[in-house]
């Protein structure tokens, strides 16, 4: 009998094929995570987790033929118990707002520690939807890009429709008498 836990399933997805063989090197190290498939481009990514289900897709932001952001929400769309997490090298929040609106569980730098990396798939993983680690500015650049989809969504909620009927202040609109 078999004690040890399913590992963590990833799915890489990176334009620079250096780069993802050394991440695939250090995550397939850890005994709880395994890489199940790397892909070069978004949607190479989009084809291969709808192929491999994985429980988390690592994707970079920019990419060839298809870029990070659209290419998870493609995912999330048909996987959305998929955690999808993109790696980006600036913290800038060009891509956060999109991000956002895609259902992206987070983003981290390309130049993090390997055991920041490890964590957030552990907490990916989770049933508790805890936030995954950020840097400060990270927090403060996500955070606000979830405010203003928040509020950019609630703005683009229809308003209430207007009543046929005027009603004078202090009244219920029973008590207003037609014309």
């Amino acid at each position: 009998m078999n004690d040890q836990p399913t590992p963590i399933r990833i799915l890489l997805v990176d334009d620079q094929p250096l780069f993802r063989r050394a991440i695939a090197t250090l995550i397939d190290a850890q005994p709880d995570l395994e890489v199940v498939g790397q892909g070069s481009n978004g949607l190479e990514g989009v084809e291969m987790a709808h192929q491999l289900l994985p429980d988390v897709l690592l994707m970079d932001v920019e990419m060839p033929v298809m870029n990070g952001v659209e290419a998870a929400g493609r995912v999330l769309e048909d996987l959305p118990g998929t955690k999808v997490i993109l790696l980006t090298v600036s913290e800038d929040d060009e891509y956060l707002l999109p991000a956002v609106r895609q259902g992206v569980h987070g983003y981290l730098l390309k130049d993090m520690h390997p055991d920041e990396l490890f964590e957030t798939f552990r907490l990916g993983k989770s049933s508790d939807p805890k936030p995954l680690p950020l840097s400060e500015q990270g927090e403060k650049n996500w955070a606000a890009a979830k405010a203003k989809a928040k509020a950019a969504a609630a703005s683009a909620s229809p308003a209430p429709a207007a009543s046929a009927t005027p009603v004078v202040p202090g009244t219920t609109p029973s008590a207003t008498p037609t014309r």
